[in-house]
């Protein structure tokens, strides 16, 4: 029996909720063109991740961070 993967295309996004337990740093473009970097830790967090090609391999990239609905 062997194993399959799927390899998402590229630009596919997904959203993510977890506790965060260690700190998690997503780096936050602005209208303006400011960069900045929010971190957050030890708090339940959603953010959106999508997936692009790296030079030595290809990963979920962690786009922005997404309010929780309450």
């Amino acid at each position: 029996m062997r194993s399959e993967k799927t390899i998402p295309s590229y630009g596919t996004h997904r959203t993510i909720t977890k506790f965060l337990w260690t700190p998690l740093t997503i780096r936050a473009n602005q209208n303006n063109g400011d960069v900045t970097y929010v971190r957050r830790w030890l708090e339940q967090a959603k953010w959106e991740e999508k997936w692009v090609k790296g030079k030595s391999i290809d990963f979920w990239m962690k786009v922005r961070w997404l309010d929780l609905e309450k």
